[in-house]
């Protein structure tokens, strides 16, 4: 097949879709033409105008026929043949116009103000005359049956609005942008182009960190842009840097530029020039003249052809800043006097010469309008300021609707769609998802429940096996107190002793965790009454290592105090001789708290001990720390176990019982 032969395929595939009776829906094969054309729009591969111009010829329905046209307009715009552009806006516009508003005319009639908007707007001619063919735009592609263009229309209107300093209404429409487009599902790509908007909006009020954090967020996904994007995100980009005053970063991300836009046969562009006079502004400020000016001279005859007078007063700005770097003042001066210039010039260029102006005046000595040039400064940047509050209450009240007006387009889009089922299926899967995490809720409320409850009759059953100590104490002092025994001083001090312990004993039931200082004062109470009931001598060891803070470690409360009750009960009490009695807290490398009450007594045999208070004491102990240990995490558990010593011999020569405390374990709360 030959390679001519293909533009007179896709003609006669296309006209097939050229004929019919209804004027506002298309027909299957209409849209497939539109979105084929849509698709070529940036092919080199065949003659694109050549195309549009058969298929006119085959067409049928005026309508029909406009909206080919209107595709012919957006290729002249992409070719920067922008007379052609407005030519073509200017036709749609008359024709539309005469048709009852139907979402098929109303969305011809939008496309044309939007072409004849850019037209201005990329010229810079009327910039007010711009955002008023955007709006009308926008109202009408609202109303249409290409509402997905709604973003890009509104993006276009926010842009324009920068153009003229208005930076409450731009971050307002750009805001709106990117609320459509979320709303309508628009692909990434186009989101990011909006951000790009943001950036710039930020950098214009002069919040340039949150400026840099926008577009480095699109530095991320740059190659999902289209070319000219692309141009535009290095420009603002660049920009950013410039008035940030960062001019070796700017410099570098205008180089960029131009290679880009060499690279994609660009160099003729409007684009290139403008990327040109910047660089010529960043040299002139790095003092590289030389470069300033041959970039000035490179772009000066183009800017002046086309009359685009805010890029004309940037480039006289320029010269004003080259000529009083080289002392040529009289050159500043004839260059002021020569301007007269018809259009508004953007805030940001009027700031980049009234520094130099500052300069020229008072070289020739008019302090008067240096001092004027000041004010005005000032004055410019009090209405920056004022922007900004503006600006950041629409977008607190914006955020107020963003809500309703998602839910809305949301709504519509469903709708127009017929993608109700899909919803549907979303929210089953929302309920789904709710109700199990509601039962995961209700079940570690139910364990934690259950957790607190076992605590609570591990405190009662421990309480139940414990004296009653309001009954026993009051009996004591009743008995110090009795005349008869007065005089048995050693009788005495024994129940004074006894009194001192159950006393710690209350205050001691009262708490689950107190500190090791607490429950060894009362252990070593408790083995003096001990060896006063025992026969023979009674060694009692207590060694601490200074590693361990006792006033702090906590542990639960009669812990050790079981463990030597244990001893004295099963072990110190069935021997003859010395009896030893050692209880040892240490720390190890991973701060772990140790605490082991070693015995020489008989060891200790779970068939042989039946005594139930020894078992629950017992009990009380592995509950406890079986409960503890569900608050924490795996390496975080506490550990107890009870092992026989042995001699040489094998024979058992007692006992020794070891609780192992991490450090900053979790304490159930009474």
């Amino acid at each position: 097949m030959k390679l001519y032969t293909l533009p007179a395929m896709i003609i006669a595939f296309l006209a097939l879709g050229c004929s019919g009776n209804d004027t506002d829906r298309r027909s299957q094969k209409q849209e497939e033409r539109l979105n084929l054309l849509h698709d070529s729009l940036r092919s080199t591969s065949f003659n694109y105008h050549h195309v549009c111009d058969s298929l006119l010829n085959v067409c049928q329905i005026d309508i029909d026929r406009y909206e080919i046209e209107t595709m012919k307009a957006v290729r002249f715009q992409l070719e920067n043949q922008l007379d052609s552009v407005l030519h073509y806006a200017l036709r749609l516009q008359s024709f539309a116009r005469t048709l009852p508003p139907t979402l098929r005319s109303n969305s011809l009639l939008a496309h044309s103000l939007s072409l004849e908007a850019n037209y201005y707007h990329i010229q810079r001619r009327e910039n007010q005359k711009a955002i008023d063919l955007y709006t009308e735009s926008y109202h009408r592609i609202m109303k249409s049956d290409n509402i997905q263009k709604a973003p890009d229309i509104a993006a276009n209107l926010a842009d324009a609005y920068t153009y003229v300093d208005n930076m409450p209404q731009a971050a307002r429409w750009y805001r709106k942008s990117l609320v459509l487009a979320d709303s309508l599902e628009l692909p990434a790509e186009q989101t990011v182009s909006l951000n790009m908007g943001i950036a710039r909006i930020y950098t214009q009020m002069g919040d340039y960190a949150t400026a840099e954090r926008y577009y480095k967020q699109t530095e991320r996904q740059i190659d999902a842009l289209e070319p000219n994007m692309q141009s535009y995100y290095l420009n603002n980009f660049g920009n950013l840097y410039y008035y940030k005053g960062d001019h070796a970063n700017a410099i570098k991300m205008f180089r960029r530029l131009k290679k880009h836009l060499e690279s994609i046969n660009a160099s003729e562009s409007f684009e290139m020039y403008l990327c040109k006079l910047n660089m010529a502004d960043v040299f002139l400020n790095l003092h590289q003249d030389d470069s300033a000016s041959i970039y000035v001279n490179s772009v000066d005859t183009f800017f002046r052809a086309n009359k685009v007078e805010p890029a004309i007063y940037y480039i006289n700005t320029i010269r004003i800043g080259l000529a009083l770097r080289n002392g040529q003042k009289a050159e500043a001066g004839r260059i002021l006097a020569s301007e007269h210039f018809t259009e508004e010039i953007e805030q940001s260029i009027k700031d980049i010469r009234s520094k130099y102006l500052e300069k020229y005046y008072v070289i020739t000595g008019d302090y008067r309008k240096a001092y004027e040039n000041v004010n005005n400064r000032l004055a410019e940047n009090d209405s920056l300021l004022h922007n900004k509050m503006n600006m950041r209450t629409i977008e607190i009240m914006q955020r107020l609707t963003e809500d309703t007006l998602r839910m809305h387009h949301q709504l519509e889009v469903q709708e127009h769609n017929e993608t109700i089922e899909d919803f549907s299926y979303a929210m089953v899967i929302f309920i789904l998802l709710c109700t199990i995490m509601l039962c995961i809720i209700l079940y570690n409320r139910r364990k934690q429940t259950a957790n607190e409850m076992n605590l609570l009759k591990l405190k009662l059953e421990n309480a139940r096996n414990r004296i009653s100590p309001h009954f026993i104490y009051n009996i004591l002092n009743t008995e110090i107190e009795t005349d008869e025994n007065k005089h048995d001083i050693a009788r005495n001090c024994k129940l004074v002793n006894l009194s001192k312990l159950i006393r710690l004993n209350l205050d001691l039931a009262s708490n689950l965790f107190v500190s090791i200082d607490d429950e060894i004062d009362f252990v070593k109470q408790y083995v003096e009454l001990q060896r006063s009931l025992i026969e023979g001598e009674l060694v009692f060891t207590l060694n601490i290592s200074p590693k361990v803070d006792t006033s702090c470690t906590m542990i639960p409360s009669m812990f050790i105090q079981i463990l030597v009750e244990n001893s004295f009960k099963h072990g110190l009490k069935q021997i003859k001789g010395e009896k030893r009695l050692t209880v040892n807290i240490m720390q190890n490398n991973d701060n772990e708290t140790y605490i082991a009450v070693e015995d020489n007594g008989k060891g200790f045999d779970a068939c042989r001990n039946n005594d139930t208070r020894s078992h629950n004491g017992l009990k009380i102990i592995t509950q406890t720390i079986l409960a503890i240990n569900r608050r924490n995490k795996k390496h975080s558990h506490m550990r107890f176990e009870v092992k026989n010593l042995h001699a040489d011999d094998n024979t058992i020569c007692g006992c020794r019982a070891t609780i192992v405390v991490p450090k900053n374990i979790k304490i159930i709360n009474q």
